[in-house]
């Protein structure tokens, strides 16, 4: 660009030195004829650059070595030198000047093209923040009013440190209202596609970036000559700290009473005791079939689990940005599974319990576990346990009381025998326990003449309000005289204590329970996700919720 600019200047002050070449003044007498010379004595003015100011001569040579014009007369005082005819050093200048003109204007096109695309790429991303806004908005208000419910007489000072952060937000808002007609106005003076225009807003954007840095000098001058600046620093943590909590209080409320779908490359969020739902499309291959859901309603977290990718089990575990609507990795598992269980302890620690390995066509006992699975400080890892009695798949699952996990039915590798006696069947009605603290699993021989069927496909919610009972319904089984798999609609109820088994009305609707998720409201309601219906317990009956 240097060199372009100098190259102009000097083709400038040469046209000013020498003025246009085949201009002629001709100018009659007094008599109405021309001159003895045929040019007036104008022509021999200091004004008119066309002759030679020291011989009265017009011009027509150009010493190319002293870049001056040379009459005929002034020839001789430059032999040797680089000789041109001045009118064929004049158009290969002009020649020069367009050249450097067009590329200019070339210039100036790419320049307006850049800026049109970051005004479109500006556009797209307010349109983004202005939807996510209008989402979350109501649902933080709420929260926002949950919060102040909830502080005491004795948290003032924290109440008060609240609502100064809140002005500060509001101020932040009026700034951005203020901002935003100057931004405005920025953004039509570049579509005006005037080259000065660019030059003038690039010049303001300067003179921001200029005002920033001084604002930033002084405020770190006003930090570290306050005698107590460690109270500023602390009450910007606790900004951050206080955004964070109610981030994750949001997410807490969306996902406390919700039991989660995926098909379709979408997850289906159902809130059956409220009798609403939501939808959000995963456009993202990484999205497996048939996954585990892991919603960990104390952290406001959903996992997705294994499940098939193609012809083979997946190890990956994928945390759901609901915001992006896309999957983040957390962790690989050390095998690959399918129709496994998986349960959150302690507020911490994730289980991941049997399943099937379609890469080894292997079904699995194994169990493994992540501890301190959200710890941002640490690098999630999946650590081999104690394996159960039985290998299963598509079985019950839930936790008691943070200090065992049971399990209840399933299938395994029996279901692939063609032959079978009449004492077993291709699906298993075995319970077993295992303790958090001692690292081991147990068979559950109940102490009742009810034995728990032989199905598939079954759901297990730990009921605390109900004598911390286990309720449990199903499934899948397998008839043996159709020799065909079927749905049906049992309801027990387990109790882990006298460890006896009670049965309890069926549902409404024989169904099979291949996510087998599960809720409770903690107070009387039971819901859970079969493959057609939800199916919902209001105290006294269940009753059947279409799904769409």
């Amino acid at each position: 660009m240097q060199d372009f600019n100098k190259q102009l200047e000097q083709m400038t002050m040469r046209s000013m030195a020498h003025g246009p070449v085949n201009s002629r003044i001709y100018k009659p007498s007094s008599n109405g004829s021309p001159t003895q010379s045929g040019i007036t004595s104008t022509a021999f003015s200091e004004g008119n650059r066309n002759f030679c100011h020291k011989h009265k001569k017009k011009y027509v040579n150009f010493c190319l070595d002293h870049a001056v014009s040379l009459c005929a007369a002034c020839f001789k005082d430059h032999q040797g030198h680089k000789i041109e005819m001045l009118e064929n050093y004049a158009q290969a200048e002009v020649s020069k000047l367009q050249s450097l003109v067009e590329h200019l204007e070339s210039s100036i096109r790419h320049v307006k093209e850049k800026l049109e695309l970051r005004k479109n790429l500006n556009e797209k991303k307010e349109i983004a923040a202005k939807q996510f806004f209008e989402l979350t908005f109501n649902e933080l208000k709420r929260i926002e009013d949950e919060f102040w419910e909830k502080f005491s007489k004795d948290q003032e000072e924290e109440v008060n440190l609240f609502s100064k952060l809140l002005d500060q937000q509001d101020q932040m808002e009026k700034q951005y209202f203020e901002i935003r007609p100057l931004f405005d106005a920025m953004e039509e003076k570049i579509g005006a596609s005037e080259f000065y225009d660019i030059i003038e807003s690039k010049a303001y954007i300067w003179n921001l970036n200029e005002t920033f840095k001084k604002s930033k000098t002084e405020f770190y001058e006003l930090v570290t000559s306050a005698e107590d600046y460690e109270l500023v620093f602390d009450k910007i943590e606790c900004k951050r700290k206080l955004e964070q909590f109610l981030k994750e209080q949001l997410a807490i409320k969306m996902h406390q009473h919700e039991i989660i779908e995926v098909r379709e490359k979408a997850i289906f969020y159902y809130q059956p005791f409220k009798g609403s739902k939501r939808k959000v499309n995963i456009d993202d291959d990484k999205l497996t079939q048939q996954p585990t859901l892991l919603n960990t309603k104390e952290t406001g977290r959903l996992l997705i689990i294994g499940g098939n990718s193609g012809y083979s089990s997946s190890r990956k575990c994928f945390q759901v940005d609901e915001c992006m609507n896309m999957l983040n990795l957390h962790s690989k598992l050390n095998l690959g599974r399918v129709g496994h269980a998986a349960v959150y302890i302690n507020n911490k620690d994730i289980y991941v319990i049997g399943g099937y390995n379609s890469s080894k066509n292997q079904w699995l006992a194994s169990v493994e576990t992540c501890y301190d699975a959200f710890n941002p400080d640490q690098q999630p890892e999946w650590q081999m346990m104690a394996e159960m009695n039985e290998s299963r798949y598509y079985f019950g699952c839930c936790t008691w009381n943070n200090e065992f996990i049971f399990v209840f039915g399933g299938m395994n590798d029996k279901f692939m025998e063609q032959q079978m006696s009449e004492h077993y069947s291709k699906c298993l009605n075995s319970i077993e326990r295992y303790s958090v603290e001692c690292n081991r699993w147990d068979r559950v021989d109940l102490k009742t003449y009810q034995k728990f069927p032989f199905c598939s496909h079954i759901v297990a919610v730990h009921l605390q309000w109900d004598k911390d009972r286990i309720i449990i319904l199903g499934g899948q089984t397998y008839n043996k005289k159709t020799q065909n798999f079927e749905n049906i609609g049992i309801v027990y109820k387990f109790d882990p204590i006298d460890e006896k088994l009670k049965e309890c009305k069926n549902l409404d609707t024989q169904d099979r329970f291949i996510m087998c998720q599960g809720i409770s409201d903690g107070n009387k309601l039971v819901a859970a996700i079969g493959e057609n219906n939800l199916h919902l317990f209001d105290g006294t009956t269940w009753k059947v919720v279409p799904k769409e």
